[in-house]
């Protein structure tokens, strides 16, 4: 406590600008609340025998506490206001405050992520890299000899053929050849001690996954594939013992959170951009707060909340009036025309807004309405030169070997135009603070 009211001090005595984030408080509480969740889930571990570990609900139950803790921090926060109090902020100071508020943001998503996370994290720890490539070999390799998928026959000098067939489907995401859909119905010939190797390498990998485990010795599994005696189960594909499609997703899983590959949403480029996206776009919001007053900003963030529900009502009128018509597959067109349309009126009244000497209410609140708006402008910009091309756009499809992706290029000029805006509407805000009202 000593050390923070030393903290606090300092700040506000020297670092105003700083002081009034309140970061200084709950950046270190957030990281505090993720490492003990972390590390908690982490001791607790995981048995590779039970379920795959629950994420969905845990991240829903920490939506509540994550909102509570982003609506006291903005209540706390929001008392103080250095440029408001007629100090003045340099560019500098104001592009750090919106980096400050971005990092609340991203320690409030980490405390969401945080469980699904470790819930991962703990699956690589319980079996490794090299053991669950190992134990997918077995599986594959021993998967038409347990089960009947693939060809199976005794010849006459005691040695089987088999058509190989994969138990773990995983040839969408991997290029080595050994766990392919290349695989798949290769012929081979086994002596009898080659195909019990097979089984007793199957039965070994297949009950470390799980609590139904192989009870049969090799042996008698083979008996009952000589005789076309494997019992089918009627709830699962793979059915010779129950649980095979839970071995199959849980090795699979295992596998591709160790590659970064599939499904695993921590190695996917695509859902970082648009979770910072998103947290930008909210840092970008409370930056605006702080510029405004606060009866303006409320009847614009008014507006922010309606404008989905007003766009939702007139797309589908829109939808209703042309969707039957010979045009209507250029209906796209008009979509994007409105939108643009909107932008420009949008820029209109506030502009001319900026121009006068007394305050234009409506202008104050269309400023904060476009400032919002602003970083996603390019994307529609780019959508509307596609839609009225008709999707023949130079550039619309990704180019492997270039390496140019139109989508990349659309993704960085949005976030170069929403951190431009902090520096162009700076002025915007604060002349219009300090116009007298129209009487």
């Amino acid at each position: 406590m000593k050390l923070f009211k030393k903290i606090d001090d300092y700040l506000l005595h020297y670092l105003p600008s700083i002081w009034v984030t309140r970061v200084h408080s709950f950046l270190p509480i957030g990281i505090g609340l993720i490492l003990i969740i972390y590390l908690g889930n982490l001791a607790i571990g995981w048995d590779p025998k039970g379920d795959k570990p629950e994420s969905q609900l845990p991240v829903l139950m920490m939506i509540i506490p994550v909102l509570v803790y982003l609506v006291y921090w903005f209540i706390f926060q929001s008392r103080y206001n250095v440029s408001k109090s007629g100090g003045k902020l340099t560019i500098l100071e104001e592009y750090l405050n919106f980096i400050l508020y971005a990092c609340v943001f991203t320690v409030a998503y980490g405390l969401i992520l945080v469980v699904p996370y470790s819930n991962d994290h703990k699956m690589t720890i319980a079996v490794g890299a090299d053991e669950v490539k190992q134990d997918i070999i077995y599986l594959n390799d021993g998967n038409s000899i347990v089960n009947e998928e693939g060809g199976f026959a005794m010849l006459d000098n005691n040695t089987f053929e088999i058509t190989e067939s994969n138990f773990v489907y995983d040839y969408y995401y991997y290029d080595d050849y050994d766990y392919e859909y290349g695989t798949e119905e290769e012929e081979l010939t086994l002596t009898k001690r080659e195909v019990l190797e097979r089984i007793e390498n199957y039965v070994g990998a297949y009950n470390k996954y799980t609590y139904g485990t192989i009870t049969r010795s090799p042996e008698m599994i083979l008996e009952d594939r000589i005789n076309n005696d494997v019992p089918y189960d009627d709830y699962d594909y793979y059915s010779y013992y129950d649980g095979s499609w839970g071995v199959s997703n849980k090795v699979s899983k295992i596998r591709r959170l160790h590659d970064n590959t599939g499904f695993s949403l921590w190695g996917e480029g695509w859902f970082w951009k648009i979770s910072f996206a998103f947290i930008g776009w909210l840092a970008l919001l409370v930056w605006i707060f702080k510029q405004m007053n606060l009866r303006h900003f409320v009847f614009g963030f008014i507006s922010l909340c309606v404008t989905p529900l007003v766009g939702g009502i007139l797309g589908a009128i829109l939808w209703a009036i042309f969707y039957s018509s010979y045009r209507s597959n250029r209906i796209e067109d008009l979509f994007f025309v409105f939108i643009l349309i909107a932008y420009a009126i949008v820029a209109f009244i506030f502009i001319r807004g900026y121009k006068q000497d007394r305050l234009n209410q409506s202008a104050y609140v269309m400023s904060m309405y476009f400032n919002f708006w602003v970083p996603i402008l390019p994307l529609f910009v780019y959508l509307s030169i596609i839609s009225l091309n008709q999707y023949n756009f130079a550039g619309y499809y990704h180019d492997p070997y270039s390496g140019y992706d139109p989508w990349d290029v659309v993704y960085l000029i949005c976030v170069l135009t929403g951190l431009a805006s902090i520096a162009l509407f700076k002025p915007v805000y604060s002349k219009f603070r300090s116009l007298p009202m129209r009487k």
